[in-house]
């Protein structure tokens, strides 16, 4: 029988296979690039202005 993952395995599993797909879309595609770079500077400038 297959083991399943569950509770905090199973968080561990799915943050670093989303870490590793934002990884993935930063390195592969220039638009997600942009627009994380653009996500990034627009957090830096709302935190400033608070």
């Amino acid at each position: 029988m297959i083991e399943k993952n569950t509770g905090i395995k199973r968080l561990m599993f799915a943050l670093v296979y989303s870490l590793q797909g934002l990884y993935a879309g930063i390195r592969y595609e220039s638009a997600f690039r942009q627009e994380f770079i653009l996500l990034l500077l627009l957090g830096v400038v709302n935190l400033r202005s608070v």
